[in-house]
């Protein structure tokens, strides 16, 4: 799967967003440069895979990217990537955002 991911190799954006599904999966963080790779992926349905993934595997390194990412004009893809920040940065599972009062 992460060869798959390098360079060129794999032209089609629903395979690669699989891709990086199947990896965030592994809960392993020996994938982070594909993950940080397929945030910058010109396939909007991959940038939106990665940013699942970007939280699912606490690639840390991605948070300056998801703001970016937070603040495209495609829904789908701000959306993910608000989620991810917001799970990153210790939201409860709940889905409760504590609010300081």
């Amino acid at each position: 799967l992460a060869l798959s991911l390098e360079g060129d190799r794999e032209v089609d954006p629903e395979v690669r967003a699989t891709a990086i599904e199947a990896l965030a999966k592994t809960n392993s963080r020996d994938f982070e440069r594909q993950i940080l790779a397929g945030l910058n992926d010109p396939a909007p349905r991959v940038a939106e895979a990665a940013c699942l993934a970007a939280w699912q595997l606490q690639v840390t390194s991605a948070l300056d990217r998801l703001v970016a990412l937070s603040r495209s004009d495609r829904q789908d893809l701000r959306w993910k990537a608000t989620y991810a920040l917001t799970r990153m940065l210790g939201a409860a599972p709940s889905g409760r955002t504590p609010v300081p009062g």
